[in-house]
């Protein structure tokens, strides 16, 4: 869940049940971690684009996140999620690993099975998955 504190305030509740593919669960330095990774990440697809405005990122509380901006942003929270979440312990990995997937672990419905570049990606349903 998320809200609008102010013009340049957001809160976002994480779900407690959320876990990484890996059993793991989904914890506010994740976010962190990833949200600073797009800005920092060499890409040809730039993920700092939609962190460019974040001036802070501040847990006022066990599953709270505060998002300061440097001015109103109104699409915030779908240019969040647009951001891949990693697990904080794998901030340093190359990004080829994550190209390749042996780094591949997320909080969605599905983990990846294989991937063939150009050619096929299999996915498997994740048993650690928290949704329906």
């Amino acid at each position: 869940a998320w809200r609008v504190v102010d013009d340049t305030h957001w809160e976002f509740d994480l779900g407690t049940d959320v876990r990484f593919s890996d059993g793991e669960p989904l914890t506010v330095d994740d976010i962190v971690v990833s949200f600073d990774r797009a800005n920092t990440i060499e890409s040809t697809a730039s993920f700092r684009t939609y962190t460019r405005n974040i001036k802070s990122i501040t847990s006022p509380q066990t599953g709270k996140l505060l998002i300061e901006t440097k001015q109103p942003e109104p699409l915030l929270p779908n240019s969040l999620s647009r951001i891949r979440i990693i697990r904080a312990k794998f901030k340093d990995t190359p990004s080829d690993q994550f190209n390749n997937g042996t780094a591949a672990i997320g909080t969605g419905p599905y983990v990846l099975k294989e991937y063939v570049s150009g050619n096929r990606v299999a996915l498997s349903a994740n048993p650690n998955y928290w949704g329906p």
